[in-house]
C-alpha cells in the first residue's frame, strides 16, 4: 500500500511575507512539517507542492520531493484540493493513500499521525 504525505505550500503570504521558510525553533516552519512525516514508516514519500524558489529549496535540503505548482492554481482563494489533485496527476506510481500537512500547523502530537492511521487501516476506512 502506497500512503504519501503532501503539502502545499504557496509563497507570496501577504500577512507575513516568507512564513513558511521563516524559522521557527532554530529550522523553517516548513522543516517542522516534512521531519514529522519522517517519521512515520508508513509514508512512502513526501511531496511539497509549491510555487515558490525558497520553498523549493527547503524542502529539498529537509527530503522532500517538490512538485512545482502552477501560477494558475497558487492563488489567494485557489482551494486545497486543486493542489492535491495536481501532485496526484504528476506522481507515477499508484496511490492508495494520502495524508495532507499544513505547513503552518507544524505542533502536532508526536504520535498523532501513526495513531489516527492505525485508526483508518483498523475499520477499513479505505475501502
Amino acid at each position: 500500500m502506497k500512503t504519501i504525505a503532501i503539502i502545499p505550500v504557496r509563497g507570496g503570504s501577504k500577512r507575513l511575507p516568507g512564513k513558511n521558510v521563516l524559522p521557527l525553533v532554530c529550522k523553517p516552519l516548513l522543516a517542522h512539517s516534512i521531519e514529522f512525516t519522517k517519521k512515520n514508516s508508513f509514508i512512502s514519500e513526501v511531496y511539497v507542492s509549491t510555487d515558490d524558489e525558497e520553498i523549493k529549496e527547503v524542502a529539498l535540503q529537509y527530503g522532500a520531493k517538490v512538485i512545482n505548482r502552477p501560477v494558475a492554481i497558487s492563488g489567494d482563494l485557489e482551494p486545497t484540493i486543486t493542489s492535491l489533485q495536481h501532485v496526484l496527476e504528476i506522481v507515477e506510481t499508484k496511490v492508495e493513500n494520502i495524508i495532507l500537512l499544513q505547513a503552518t500547523n507544524p505542533l502536532r502530537p508526536e504520535f498523532l499521525l501513526n495513531d489516527a492511521f492505525e485508526l483508518f487501516e483498523r475499520n477499513n476506512l479505505g475501502q
